[in-house]
């Protein structure tokens, strides 16, 4: 995978999509297969928040940090399409 595009999608919990459907909105989807999820250009799960790095539609970079109890799993692919996901980041 080191020479394909990595995509990185965050699976959250079903309390954590709850609680962040209203400032997260613009990035948070719903996959049939693994719930609720965050496309994110970078992940860093060290420290006491998780810490994202997503993108907008205009290409601008927001840093995004959330409590680890709202992590249910980070998935790391080259075509997420393959997996279930609704389309590639």
């Amino acid at each position: 995978m080191s020479n394909t595009k990595r995509n990185i999608a965050v699976l959250l919990t079903d309390l954590g999509a709850a609680e962040l459907a209203g400032p997260f909105r613009l990035w948070l989807r719903q996959g049939e297969v693994f719930g609720p999820y965050i496309y994110c250009k970078s992940v860093d799960p060290n420290g006491p928040y998780f810490h994202m790095i997503v993108r907008d539609a205009d290409t601008i970079d927001f840093e995004i940090q959330v409590q680890h109890a709202y992590v249910k799993a980070v998935v790391c692919a080259s075509d997420f399409r393959k997996l279930g996901f609704t389309a590639d980041a």
